[in-house]
C-alpha cells in the first residue's frame, strides 16, 4: 500500500475531548504547543446538550507544525497516545512496546490491556502479509505500509477498544502495532512526541483490510457517516475543529464535488488558474494518478508538468509586477527552489490569487496569504506552499484546507468546501 502522506516537520499537537455519545455529532478540541518537541496538553471536557453537539477545538498553525493530532486512549485501561489525523491513509497505527528503531514517547502495549485481541495470520476478517507468505496459523497477522516520503513501517494487528475524551467504543477497532520503522532518506517517520497515525480514508487503503476506526465510531454511536476539519479558525491562523457525525449535505454555503474513488478522497479537477490565467494543463494531466484532499500533507504537491506552467505564469507577471522571490532572483534561488524570503504585507499582496475548478465547483479560491506560508518558522519570512514531487499526482494539503471548512461526507461520497463561518463554534 502506498500512502501519500508527505510528512513535513512542522507539526500541531492535538488533544480530543468527547462529551456524550447521545448527540447528533462529535466535535473534538485539538491543542498545540509552539515547539518542535510535542508534549501532551490537558484537554477539558465540554458541556453537552441535545441541541449543542460536542466540539473538538484545534490549536496551532502551519508556520510551526503543518500536521494535526489528537490524543486517544487504546485498550483497557486506556493507554493515551497522540495520533496524527490523516485523510490520506486508512489505518490506525501506533508504536508498540516492542518497536525497534522507533522514536516513541508513548506506545501501545497489548500485554497491558485486558481487552486486547491478538489477530493471527489465518484470520479471515483481515488480509495479512505473512513474512514468508506461508501462514500456518501460529504467527500473528502482519502488515507493511510504504509512504510517499520514502519511509516504511511494519507491524502486527490487534483488536482493542478506543477511548476519546473518556468515551469508549462498544465495538473494538483494528490497531496496527508498529514493530519496525525504516526512515528512508527523510530521516524521520513522525515528529518526536507523535506516536502514530489515525487514518480517516476508506478501507481499500488499509494495510490489512480492516475497517477504518472512523467507520467503527460512526456505526457504534449511530452517527451520520461524515466528518469535517476546520483549520485556522482563530485570529492569527491558530486553532481548528474536528467534527464527526454532522450532516452538512443540505448546507447551501458548502460547495460539493463527488469522490471519484473510495480509497483516498479523490476529486476531479477541471482547471487551475493564477489570477485570470489558466495553466492550460489538460484535465487528463491534471488528474494523472488522481487529485486527493489530504490533511496529512502540509503543502500542495504537484508533478513537474503542472509546476512548469505555474512557474511560467508567475515569471510572466514579472513584466508588470515585482514578485519577491520570483523576479530578479538567481537560478536555483527562487521560491520555486524551496527558498524562503522576508516580505512585507504589501509585497505578499502583490501576488495574485489562485483558483481551482472541480466537478460541481467552478471556482475555489486561494489567496496569496494562503499559498505563501511562513514555513521557515520566522514571522514575515514566506515560502511557496506548492512543491514539485514527481511520481505522484496532485495532493491538496493543509495549505488549501486551512482556508475552508472541509467536509468529508462518506455517506454521499462527496467532499465539501465551505466558508470558515460554517465551522462548528467552539
Amino acid at each position: 500500500v502506498i500512502l501519500t502522506e508527505m510528512k513535513v516537520a512542522f507539526m500541531l499537537l492535538v488533544l480530543a475531548a468527547i462529551c456524550s455519545v447521545a448527540l447528533s455529532a462529535i466535535q473534538l478540541p485539538l491543542y498545540g504547543k509552539q515547539s518542535r518537541t510535542l508534549t501532551t496538553s490537558m484537554g477539558s471536557r465540554l458541556e453537552t446538550s441535545p441541541a449543542r453537539p460536542n466540539r473538538i477545538p484545534l490549536q496551532g498553525n502551519l508556520t510551526f507544525w503543518g500536521e494535526f493530532f489528537t490524543v486517544v486512549g487504546l485498550g483497557t485501561p486506556e493507554q493515551k497516545v497522540i495520533l496524527q489525523v490523516d485523510t490520506g491513509s486508512a489505518d490506525l497505527i501506533v508504536y508498540s512496546k516492542s518497536c525497534d528503531n522507533c522514536n516513541a514517547t508513548a506506545v501501545y502495549s497489548s500485554s497491558s490491556s485486558s481487552t486486547a485481541n491478538t489477530i493471527m495470520c489465518d484470520d479471515g476478517d483481515y488480509t495479512c502479509s505473512d513474512p514468508d507468505d506461508d501462514c500456518d496459523g501460529t504467527s500473528q497477522c502482519s502488515w507493511e505500509d510504504d509512504y510517499g516520503d520514502g519511509s516504511s513501517i511494519t507491524g502486527v494487528v490487534y483488536e482493542d477498544y478506543m477511548t476519546i475524551g473518556g468515551v469508549t467504543t462498544n465495538y473494538t477497532i483494528s490497531i496496527g502495532a508498529i514493530q519496525d520503522v525504516d526512515f528512508g532518506s527523510n530521516g524521520s517517520f513522525e515528529a518526536f512526541g507523535v506516536d502514530g497515525i489515525w487514518g480517516m480514508a476508506y478501507e481499500g487503503l488499509s494495510g490489512w483490510g480492516g475497517e477504518p476506526a472512523i467507520g467503527v465510531i460512526v456505526e457504534d454511536f449511530g452517527l451520520y457517516d461524515s466528518f469535517s476539519l476546520c483549520l485556522a479558525t482563530e485570529a492569527g491562523g491558530n486553532g481548528g475543529v474536528l467534527e464527526i457525525g454532522e450532516d452538512y449535505s443540505h448546507d447551501k454555503s458548502i460547495l460539493w464535488t463527488p469522490v471519484e474513488e473510495d480509497d483516498w478522497y479523490t476529486v476531479y479537477m477541471t482547471d487551475w488558474r493564477i489570477g485570470k490565467t489558466s495553466l492550460g494543463v489538460s484535465e487528463d494531466d491534471l488528474n494523472w494518478d488522481n487529485v486527493i484532499v489530504d490533511s496529512g500533507t502540509t503543502l500542495i504537491i504537484v508533478p513537474y508538468w503542472i509546476m512548469d506552467p505555474i512557474k511560467k505564469v508567475f515569471t510572466d507577471l514579472c513584466n508588470t509586477t515585482k514578485l519577491v522571490g520570483i523576479c530578479d532572483t538567481k537560478k536555483g534561488q527562487s521560491l520555486f527552489d524551496n527558498q524562503c524570503f522576508p516580505m512585507t504585507q504589501q509585497q505578499v499582496n502583490a501576488f495574485p490569487p489562485m483558483s481551482f475548478s472541480f466537478t460541481g465547483i467552478s471556482d475555489l479560491s486561494l489567496e496569496a496569504t494562503d499559498y505563501l506560508w511562513q514555513g521557515a518558522g520566522t514571522p514575515g519570512v514566506y515560502c511557496l506552499g506548492i512543491q514539485q514531487m514527481d511520481g505522484l499526482g496532485v495532493i491538496l494539503g493543509d495549505v488549501l484546507m486551512q482556508r475552508y471548512h472541509v467536509v468529508f461526507d462518506r455517506k454521499q461520497d462527496q467532499v465539501g468546501f465551505g466558508p470558515l463561518s460554517s465551522c462548528p463554534k467552539q
